[in-house]
């Protein structure tokens, strides 16, 4: 009778960390992709994460839980001493979502959107899931990077829509927003799309886009029985 055959061992699970042997530019990448409390928490995996967090690529200002309600308030103080401890490194994607806002949260909100600006991002989204419309300041948006800006429940004022200043802009979408102006203009938007969003501006609302490949409206609600143009650019 042959002797019985041992059994053979499990090999002992591998200590070694695969992740933190990848260059930081790719660690910095994959952390860009997570809420931006999870991303400086992760300073206190290793030294060499320490100060991986002030550099990255992207930020979501976000909640950590889809569960639960994100409130602007709950966030301020985070997010204002995050602004200040980050590097200068410059941003491809912000990502700034809440479900709450309060009035004096308002002023918040729009400088941290001016921060992704001066800091060069390339893709800006807003999105805020409120029972009422956060009413965006009334200035001009100045940007030679920003290519894609992607709004959700916020109020846009005439100045807020000149991309005059926004040169290679070229994808616009604006869902559930109350657009408060007589005209949108790019010379550079290729991409449009407006979804269930309303206007009360006492007269036609002109559409100056040149280059536009691509126009989507759906609800769309001009009140007034006010027109909707597309103009050449002037």
């Amino acid at each position: 009778m042959p002797p019985q055959e041992k059994h053979k061992s499990t090999p002992p699970v591998s200590g070694v960390d695969r992740i933190g042997a990848l260059p930081d530019h790719m660690i910095q990448h994959v952390i860009s992709f997570l809420p931006a409390q999870a991303a400086v928490r992760t300073c206190v995996l290793a030294r060499q994460w320490r100060h991986l967090w002030r550099s990255t690529t992207g930020l979501r200002i976000v909640g950590l839980d889809d569960k639960q309600e994100c409130i602007v308030h709950d966030l301020r103080k985070f997010v204002d001493h995050l602004l200040i401890l980050r590097g200068h490194a410059d941003l491809n994607t912000v990502e700034i979502k809440f479900d709450k806002f309060l009035e004096d949260d308002v002023p918040y909100v729009n400088l941290w959107t001016r921060f992704a600006l001066m800091h060069r991002v390339q893709a800006l989204t807003l999105y805020i899931n409120a029972p009422v419309d956060l009413c965006l300041d009334n200035l001009p948006l100045v940007s030679p990077h920003l290519r894609t800006l992607d709004l959700y429940g916020v109020a846009l004022q005439e100045r807020f829509l000149d991309f005059a200043s926004c040169p290679a802009l070229e994808d616009l979408k604006m869902d559930l927003c109350d657009i408060n102006a007589g005209r949108i203009s790019s010379s550079s938007l290729k991409h449009l799309s407006i979804s269930i969003s309303s206007s009360d501006w006492n007269c036609r609302v002109h559409v100056s886009t040149p280059g536009l490949i691509s126009l989507k409206l759906v609800d769309f609600i001009v009140r007034f029985h006010k027109r909707f143009e597309t103009l050449p650019y002037i």
